[in-house]
């Protein structure tokens, strides 16, 4: 089935939104389906039976053979380990592109095992306009993804709100499809005009296009996979409340990124993603939460 699969464009890394992260497959099969059911948003706290009631006592009257507690003991940190991680997140915050060097090379394996790493290298590159960040990261993978946030953020900056959206289907469309075919979608959504769309070569991606370029969801109904449908209309409305749990959760994330960034431009991404707001405010501010977790995971681990 061809298909269009846009993902959420900081969280998955390609983009900017863990908005993690935008089109990652034109015309190359449908939307993967999320292995796992979303969490209610409201969760029904589980019944359970009136606790019994017990007789009240004296509070200067301790139960019969009942054992003092011992007091919790609080796990200590070397001093020296400590220093070290503080120096060397301080250092890299201030902008020494050699600060983790400094590091053991099992701390810096640890830190990048879960992408703390990469968050806040990611960031750094957007927030000082400085790719250099990105060459820090262990794989070429790694550096690939975190390069094309830079890209990205340094694309968005320069140009109208009105373009935003279709630039960031562009660049996530460029992941697994051809420039050429790219170029069609981009084309016909910032000349807003859908018969553009008619040169995209495949049906379900035409009708797909020309849905986004509408922003008529009804133009996705003919579309025979569910996830890929319901995709299709939350995209073309920014309205997360077509997504389906077939669609998955990148589906939500990035129609109400879409939401934020028509009304308010990049700066409509602040709240959502730290490399997003570094890129709004071009400052380092952004990323210091990312800096201060890191800090703590070199610490604790």
């Amino acid at each position: 089935m061809p298909a269009l699969r846009v993902r959420h464009a900081f969280a998955a890394g390609i983009l900017l939104a863990s908005l993690s992260a935008g089109c990652s497959r034109c015309g190359s099969g449908p939307p993967e389906v999320a292995s796992q059911s979303p969490k209610p948003i409201v969760e029904v706290p589980e019944q359970k039976p009136p606790a019994v009631q017990t007789p009240m006592v004296p509070a200067t009257v301790p139960p019969e053979d009942t054992p003092t507690p011992e007091p919790t003991a609080v796990p200590t940190r070397d001093p020296a380990v400590v220093a070290m991680c503080k120096d060397s997140i301080t250092r890299l915050g201030g902008g020494d592109l050699a600060a983790l060097d400094a590091l053991p090379p099992e701390k810096r394996a640890a830190l990048a095992k879960d992408g703390k790493t990469v968050n806040v290298l990611k960031c750094l590159a957007v927030a000082t306009n400085n790719g250099r960040y990105c060459g820090l990261l262990p794989t070429k993978q790694s550096q690939t993804e975190c390069l094309a946030a830079w890209e990205l953020a340094r694309e968005l900056k320069t140009m109208p709100k009105e373009h935003m959206k279709a630039q960031i289907i562009y660049r996530g469309c460029l992941v697994n499809a051809s420039k050429a075919e790219c170029d069609k979608f981009r084309t016909a959504m910032t000349s807003r005009d859908a018969a553009k769309c008619k040169s995209v070569s495949k049906d379900a991606d035409r009708a797909f296009c020309a849905a986004l370029v509408s922003g008529d969801a009804t133009r996705c109904k003919d579309l025979p996979d569910a996830a890929y449908r319901d995709t299709c209309a939350a995209y073309a409305t920014d309205d997360a409340t077509h997504c389906s749990k077939e669609a998955g959760a990148d589906c939500a994330k990035l129609a109400q990124g879409f939401a934020a960034v028509t009304k308010e431009g990049l700066a409509g991404f602040d709240q959502i993603d730290a490399t997003a707001a570094a890129a709004s405010r071009d400052g380092k501010a952004a990323c210091g939460p990312l800096l201060a977790d890191l800090e703590r995971h070199c610490i604790e681990d």
